[in-house]
């Protein structure tokens, strides 16, 4: 095999010459990795860390969203997925079962003051979502959500600039 990986170092190392790789391991550990790369002999791409960030919210202060069974077993089984069979470490697995709209803001500025732009960052959300058509605008609904005030949903609109601030 013409390429040694060090990917546990985050780090991969190409030692033949090549215009376009596409590399797939078959290893286990490897498994769902994948690089591109046009570059010259013996480079080394630092392919950064990967972190997870998975919400699941299954039960509401405001009884009128009601009650969802799976959430949290989504965010427990997403966490299991990400570490067994793709890149993710455990220590780099953030699991938030039943966040408040305050928790969700905290989790995503420590990855926007913590994070690098070699670093990459899987989000995961299972819970209520709502779609207002007059303001053509949908949120994601945390824990502490009043069921008849928007003030404390969270709408996609603030969600991407949040996305748009976290350098992976």
């Amino acid at each position: 095999f013409p390429y040694t990986t060090l990917f546990r170092s985050e780090k991969i190392l190409l030692q033949h010459k090549t215009d376009l790789v596409k590399f797939a391991s078959n290893e286990e550990k490897f498994r769902g990795t994948v690089v591109i790369t046009n570059s010259s002999a013996n480079q080394t791409i630092n392919i950064g860390k990967f972190f997870a960030l998975l919400i699941g919210i299954a039960d509401y202060k405001d009884t009128r969203w009601g009650l969802l069974n799976e959430p949290i077993h989504d965010v427990d089984s997403m966490a299991q997925v990400l570490e067994k069979f793709y890149t993710f470490d455990k220590d780099r697995i953030r699991v938030l079962r039943n966040p408040t709209q305050e928790e969700i803001f905290n989790i995503l500025n420590f990855y926007r003051d913590s994070l690098t732009s070699d670093d990459n960052l899987f989000v995961f959300y299972s819970g209520h979502g709502f779609y207002d058509p007059r303001e053509k605008m949908g949120y994601l609904i945390p824990r502490n959500a009043d069921y008849m005030n928007d003030a404390g949903w969270i709408s996609f609109q603030i969600i991407k600039q949040k996305f748009e601030v976290i350098p992976a």
